[in-house]
């Protein structure tokens, strides 16, 4: 990131229209998506930012095909895209960007980047839409 750069505003610029829901999650959990996520939105709790020292990133991405098989990329993000796969639309990508120190392997995640409807949106943790109605759920 370029050191005058807003991470409020990167992050806000990728807060997913009501649209776009539809274009990544199917029937059955999108009601949940659109309740998660306003929660989420309505204070973010994380910020598109690396954390001091991480001045180097790795990208991946899968399908959502292949996070429901586990295969290509898969493996490299988090375990809840397992449970979520099987609602998420077909044909979709989505990208992790991983923030990491030089000489390291792990780091901050900025996960669920999607491009939808012409626009790049961001999902992060998809799988706990899946929580909505159990108690604890947080956004």
């Amino acid at each position: 990131m370029k050191p005058d750069a807003n991470p409020l505003a990167l992050t806000l610029a990728l807060e997913p229209a009501y649209e776009d829901y539809a274009a990544v999650f199917d029937e059955e959990v999108l009601a949940a998506a659109r309740i998660h996520y306003d929660g989420f939105w309505a204070k973010p709790s994380w910020i598109v930012s690396p954390a001091p020292g991480q001045t180097e990133f790795r990208i991946e991405m899968a399908t959502s095909e292949q996070l429901a098989a586990g295969t290509g990329a898969a493996p490299q993000f988090p375990g809840g895209y397992r449970a979520i796969a099987p609602h998420l639309k077909p044909g979709l990508t989505i990208y992790e960007i991983v923030f990491v120190a030089p000489g390291q392997t792990s780091g901050v995640i900025l996960d669920g980047l999607v491009h939808v409807n012409g626009k790049w949106r961001i999902f992060p943790a998809p799988w706990r839409v899946l929580t909505v109605d159990e108690p604890g759920h947080r956004h």
